[in-house]
């Protein structure tokens, strides 16, 4: 069953919803096309997919995104918070964020990852921790239920600090069930940091501390490309954002991101995103 973002969000404009410490029942197989942050605040269940199932309970936290399948059984007095948001519609700043190896752990790992029989262990608050993120998303249920001049800024940054929070809670925990899966944010986090610099995958496989293959097969299976490939786009991507916002000297842009050969990053800036920096300047002009 395919779950259309308009039968969510009460405002299709403003695409954030939250439904606060909702009773969750039985619920078939489904996909969606926006992100879901699930917080379990009380009692316990089964989340499925096709490949898998995982056992929740207080104090879980796990991220649905894009079309992952998914439902829940075996339920067992089991109330969650679901927030809800499409990213595509609204924009959400990470600035340093993705420096944090859990953000990229459980909103960009962990979501590829279910589906595809690669068992990942949710995020588990602390007492502490869960009623911080309580307050939180009661914080944004009550910003986007009383709709006051301005509750759509609150409510962005809002939502900004309970990824942000989250994140770094993840950040601090140890799991032996999803120990992979960290050492590949690490490896993210410190792509993200460095991105600038010379980086080999010597290098990013002893950041991982894995073999070259492993990371190779790691990035493989997350992201259908291996760690240099990743580490390529993601300065691609870096450039095209200094190319908006500064002036169009491409040697400089292409060193100042890593890019040591100027006609290489022109061609795969090209290759990439189907036209060249030059090309693509002129474009935000006219």
């Amino acid at each position: 069953m395919f779950k259309h973002k308009f039968n969510n969000f009460p405002n299709i404009a403003f695409p954030v919803h939250v439904m606060p410490h909702y009773k969750q029942t039985p619920l078939d197989e489904h996909i969606h096309e926006f992100t879901e942050i699930v917080i379990v605040n009380e009692g316990s269940g089964v989340h499925f997919n096709l490949e898998e199932t995982c056992k929740i309970e207080k104090g879980d936290v796990f991220v649905i995104s894009g079309v992952t399948s998914h439902g829940y059984k075996d339920i067992n007095n089991l109330t969650i918070t679901n927030i809800l948001y499409d990213d595509k519609t609204i924009e959400i700043n990470d600035w340093d964020l993705k420096k944090l190896s859990g953000y990229h752990a459980l909103f960009k790992l962990e979501p590829k990852l279910r589906g595809t029989h690669s068992i990942v262990a949710n995020l588990r608050l602390s007492h502490a921790e869960l009623v911080t993120i309580q307050t939180m998303t009661d914080q944004l249920h009550q910003e986007l239920k009383g709709m006051a001049e301005g509750y759509q800024f609150f409510a962005i940054t809002q939502l900004m600090q309970i990824i942000g929070y989250l994140s770094r809670c993840y950040s601090h925990k140890k799991y032996e069930n999803n120990y992979t899966l960290l050492k590949v944010a690490k490896v993210l986090s410190y792509m993200e940091a460095n991105f600038h610099k010379k980086i080999t995958q010597e290098e990013l496989a002893e950041i991982g501390n894995m073999s070259k293959s492993s990371l190779q097969r790691a990035f493989l299976k997350a992201f259908q490309q291996g760690a240099i490939e990743y580490l390529v786009q993601l300065r691609l991507t870096k450039a095209k954002e200094l190319i908006k916002y500064s002036d169009p000297n491409f040697t400089q842009i292409a060193l100042a991101t890593g890019f040591v050969d100027s006609n290489y990053f022109s061609r795969k800036f090209k290759e990439s995103f189907g036209f060249s920096p030059s090309d693509f300047k002129k474009s935000l002009t006219s």
